[in-house]
């Protein structure tokens, strides 16, 4: 496993799911359109503005919630 993706596994450890909102990690597969992998399944997704450049292979944290569906916020950098 990757820093990056031991750096996402760690954060999503730490966030409390409070059944209206989630997180989740997944690896960016194809950018036109984007198209990420998570668990296995790969979907395509809109992305936050700031999230400029993705690029396949990128770890990426995805918020997913009752009322907007799943977005991505952007890649996860190891330090």
């Amino acid at each position: 496993m990757d820093a990056a993706r031991e750096l996402a596994d760690t954060l999503l450890d730490r966030v409390s799911d409070t059944g209206t909102a989630d997180v989740r990690a997944g690896t960016v597969t194809a950018t036109g359109p984007l198209t990420v992998d998570v668990a296995g399944t790969a979907m395509q997704l809109p992305r936050l503005a700031s999230y400029s450049a993705p690029a396949v292979g990128d770890v990426v944290l995805i918020l997913t919630t009752d009322r907007a569906g799943w977005t991505v916020l952007g890649k996860v950098v190891a330090p």
